[in-house]
């Protein structure tokens, strides 16, 4: 019985098969040749085996055949298809492509010492602490100088110092103490800036407050070593208290900019 079931299924297989051909016999395919017997509808180039034929080859536009030949599919997401016009269907026609959101790389963790904030701290203070001695010390170099204009200049050989020894101690004292200060704010300073190099977020800022600061100390040692021509020639003393001037400005604009240019 089951062996007749069988033959039954495919007895019935075999005619239907049979009269599908048929009836696209009928309908105008020719079956030895393949090609669509039936008329063009519209003006233009005849139809393909599978759809209309492209304007330029005659060969039929993959869209339109795939339609013709299944209906409307959706393309597989994923795949870019180009030159499908053209009909070429190899391996480069159809290539991979990116379908997800690009992740951006997350941001690494930047771990800093407690020794870090407590030098970060004592540069801050040092930072407001140089405002005053620089305008003391731009007081006492413009009496020193009004004094020695009015007293006049010894001559290098004599080392008598004509002007009140307290201005002039006092103004020693004021340069020593902005010495010390910014040999402490470069250091601090310096080394801040090495811990937090991988730091992107204020680089730019960090940076250039450090080359103005680096200059005002290389300007504030020019003037140092001009100080002792200074106590016996004019264009010595307006040399010192020049070089002196700019580096106060220098190194003001580099603190003004740290607290005004947040991140």
């Amino acid at each position: 019985m089951i062996r007749g079931a069988l033959v039954a299924s495919l007895l019935a297989t075999s005619v239907g098969a049979t009269e599908s051909r048929s009836d696209t016999t009928a309908r105008g395919v020719s079956v030895d040749s393949g090609q669509d017997a039936l008329p063009a509808t519209s003006a233009g180039p005849a139809p393909g085996p599978l759809g209309p034929a492209s304007p330029s080859t005659g060969a039929a536009t993959y869209p339109d055949a795939l339609r013709a030949a299944t209906g409307p599919r959706a393309f597989p997401v994923g795949f870019n298809r180009t030159a499908l016009g053209d009909g070429d269907f190899g391996a480069d026609a159809i290539a991979p492509s990116d379908t997800g959101t690009r992740r951006a790389a997350r941001p690494r963790a930047i771990e800093y010492s407690d020794w870090y904030y407590r030098r970060l701290t004592m540069h801050r203070i040092g930072s407001y602490v140089e405002f005053p001695l620089f305008a003391g010390e731009y007081v006492l170099g413009e009496r020193l100088l009004h004094d020695q204009e009015q007293l006049g200049f010894p001559p290098p050989h004599e080392h008598i110092d004509r002007v009140p020894s307290g201005l002039l101690t006092a103004h020693t004292m004021v340069a020593g103490a902005l010495g010390v200060l910014f040999a402490l704010n470069t250091i601090t300073g310096g080394w801040n800036l090495w811990e937090s190099r991988r730091e992107h977020v204020g680089r730019t800022r960090r940076i250039l407050h450090t080359v103005l600061m680096l200059a005002s100390d290389a300007g504030f040692a020019a003037a140092g070593a001009s100080g002792g021509g200074a106590k016996h020639r004019l264009s010595n003393a307006q040399t010192h208290r020049s070089l002196a001037a700019a580096s106060m400005g220098v190194a003001g604009a580099g603190t003004i900019m740290m607290w005004v240019w947040n991140n």
